[in-house]
């Protein structure tokens, strides 16, 4: 079963510093800096691995 999260991207907007996220898989997270602000390369691309976790379960 997937994760309801895979295929999701979020954008990270802390002041000088812009992210956008993408859960590729239950285990893999790929980010580009869009803009860095000087704390990070503009452009700068990384995979990380993940742990997903459900810590209680969602209301909806």
């Amino acid at each position: 079963m997937s994760h309801p999260l895979v295929g999701k991207s979020f954008r990270f907007d802390i002041g000088p510093l812009k992210v956008d996220f993408t859960f590729d898989s239950a285990s893999q997270g790929s980010f580009v800096v869009e803009e860095g602000g000087g704390l990070a390369p503009d452009g700068h691309t990384e995979t990380v691995r993940l742990d997903l976790r459900e810590i209680r379960e969602a209301s909806i």
